[in-house]
């Protein structure tokens, strides 16, 4: 007798091609497509038949139109076979200066790339949303406002990691361009608030890789031995956090998404060049996108006034610049501007990318949300010593200590010869080998 799943299967496999097919078009994503596909013959032959009409209706449905431009962008983007200026150049005057126009139709083969990779855009743009929202002031999430993002301002932020993967794929790490030619060849091509997006997910994602990091700096046994601190509120320029970003969202994704010590440990250590040994210390990298976006970022303007509300209509155009995508919701920009306009412009423009106060309004997102929430023009002044709080609460005095405790601890260990996962209360993942 046959079991119920198998019953199922024989009941499935009966079905005419088109019931197969509506069953198929409501999967996730085309790997679940494609496990179908390679289920059996009959499902294969439904699949190979109806390529691209199915293909098309489920990429389409997990891609929104609004992020299309955007998904097709970084998928070419990972092709790029050269990092020198003329190839940079032509890229961006190809892809940025026009937009690409979305295919209608797509085959499995071609389509698989970019849904996959959007399975990883997907999950750090929730976590991204969520984690921004909740920290963000409580009248953002009071009734009638959503406490949870909206689609909307998900998609914000899946357009805001795209446009990160976009910059490491452009940007080598071991060839960064000069400021200005960062301006020139990316940064120029989006508005001041969609830059400011971007900044909102770096910091973001900055709080996401602290998680692993930390854990190694307060436990791994060698790392005790090292000069490294923990990633905090005000560690925004952490070269650490850089060289992990500068990697992208798919190495981010595996470190996160990781429970193994081992696994995350080699995720953490420094590339080499073949033919060298390791130094066992986590990769630092200086003057990747945070550098970036403080600098090149920014439009050129001469004489530029103290207040930004001096701006004439023509001269706040010219510094907001044109956006990539043209959010017909007016919250982002309404929010941005409100903000510069708070500060005094030529602060905005050279002294603030890393200060407190606007990184306190980043880790909030300000960026990303509908005008129905109230993020602008109610801005309300933080005073400077409030937000400062902030940061000397998240690595208090007596964090300090203890970390300088385990250190000493672990470098004992060090010196008998053990390695691996250390605390005060479990000390049954230390690893001994022959002192040195």
């Amino acid at each position: 007798m046959a079991s119920g799943s198998q019953h199922r299967r024989v009941v499935l496999l009966g079905l005419p091609t088109e019931l197969i097919q509506m069953i198929f078009s409501h999967f996730d994503d085309l790997d679940t497509l494609r496990a179908a596909a390679l289920c059996c013959r009959t499902f294969y032959e439904v699949v190979v038949r109806i390529d691209k009409l199915i293909t098309t209706e489920i990429l389409l449905s997990q891609i929104h139109p609004t992020v299309m431009p955007d998904a097709i962008t970084v998928h070419a983007s990972f092709a790029l076979s050269s990092r020198e200026d003329a190839a940079l150049e032509l890229f961006s005057t190809n892809n940025l200066s026009t937009k690409t126009t979305p295919p209608t139709v797509w085959k499995l083969s071609e389509a698989l790339p970019l849904s996959r990779f959007h399975n990883i855009v997907s999950y750090f743009a929730k976590q991204l949303s969520l984690t921004a929202l909740n920290r963000a002031r409580d009248e953002l999430r009071e009734p009638p406002r959503r406490a949870t993002p909206t689609d909307t301002e998900v998609r914000r932020v899946q357009r805001a990691l795209y446009r990160f993967q976009l910059y490491c794929n452009m940007f080598d790490r071991k060839s960064i361009p000069v400021e200005e030619r960062r301006q020139e060849l990316f940064f120029s091509h989006f508005s001041t608030w969609e830059n400011e997006q971007l900044f909102c997910a770096r910091d973001l994602l900055v709080g996401i890789f602290a998680e692993p990091y930390n854990d190694l700096v307060d436990h791994d046994v060698r790392w005790g031995c090292l000069p490294r601190w923990p990633i905090t509120f005000d560690e925004v320029e952490s070269k650490e956090a850089e060289y992990a970003l500068s990697k992208g969202l798919e190495f981010l994704f595996r470190l996160v998404r990781t429970d193994d010590y081992a696994e995350r440990r080699e995720l953490l250590i420094a590339d080499v060049e073949p033919g060298h040994e390791t130094d066992d210390e986590p990769g630092r990298l200086d003057g990747f996108l945070g550098v970036g976006l403080s600098g090149g970022r920014n439009p050129v303007c001469e004489h530029v006034p103290l207040d930004f509300l001096e701006l004439d209509d023509e001269q706040k155009a010219s510094f907001i610049g044109k956006p990539f995508y043209d959010d017909p919701d007016p919250g982002p920009a309404a929010a941005c501007e409100s903000l510069i306009a708070r500060d005094q412009l030529a602060h905005y423009i050279i002294l603030q990318p890393f200060g407190v106060w606007w990184r306190l309004w980043r880790l909030w997102g300000y960026v990303f949300w509908d005008a129905s929430r109230p993020v602008s023009p109610q801005i309300p002044n933080l005073h400077v010593n409030v937000v400062r709080d902030v940061a000397r609460n998240e690595f208090t005095i007596e964090r300090r200590q203890l970390l300088n405790e385990s250190r000493e601890e672990r470098a004992k260990i060090r010196q008998k010869g053990g390695s691996g996962w250390w605390s005060f209360e479990d000390q049954s993942k230390v690893v001994w080998e022959r002192p040195y």
